[in-house]
């Protein structure tokens, strides 16, 4: 019966592999260029500053991620499948906290001068974070190698949630910082 849903879902993610492939390709392209023409000018620039870094590694796990998850869809052996979804899990979570880290980089000198109080909160965040992360990244393993833990499905799914919540709380506090 899922079938039908599988090979739709397995030809979407062949067309997300290449559209994310190429659009990495032009970001990485045009970082490299404007890095180039920096490193070029007259004025001292660093190239490998923490920002640049990020965002390479923003456009390098979203690409694992579509490739692994191609590869999750396009396998029906059992090992593989768990073995594609486990490593597609991990760089989702790797990805989301870089992306938290990012968001924390590029804001942390605007959120120090306006609210010098929150840091430690913010640094508490990141930790909180961190630790749900790694938990819901044990609730989606455990449970695909002992099916019948059911506890654990569930708890993904609260964990899945906080994460959310966590990093939509997180941004909307940055943002607010600079209006």
């Amino acid at each position: 019966p899922w079938a039908p849903y599988s090979s739709a879902s397995y030809a979407l993610d062949f067309k997300d592999l290449w559209i994310v492939a190429s659009l990495s390709t032009v970001q990485l392209l045009v970082l490299a260029v404007i890095l180039w023409s920096d490193l070029k000018s007259s004025k001292p620039v660093k190239a490998f500053t923490t920002v640049n870094i990020l965002l390479v590694s923003l456009i390098g796990t979203n690409t694992l991620l579509i490739i692994f998850k191609y590869f999750t869809w396009g396998t029906s052996e059992i090992t593989r499948l768990l073995a594609y979804s486990t490593i597609m899990n991990l760089i989702l979570s790797l990805h989301l906290f870089i992306l938290v880290f990012y968001t924390w980089t590029r804001g942390l000198p605007v959120i120090q001068h306006l609210f010098p109080m929150a840091y430690p909160i913010l640094l508490g965040f990141l930790v909180l974070f961190g630790f749900v992360q790694a938990l819901t990244n044990l609730a989606i393993v455990i449970p695909s190698l002992r099916p019948q833990w059911d506890l654990f499905s569930r708890l993904c799914y609260c964990f899945t949630i906080a994460v959310d919540v966590l990093i939509f709380g997180f941004d909307i506090f940055v943002v607010f910082c600079y209006l």
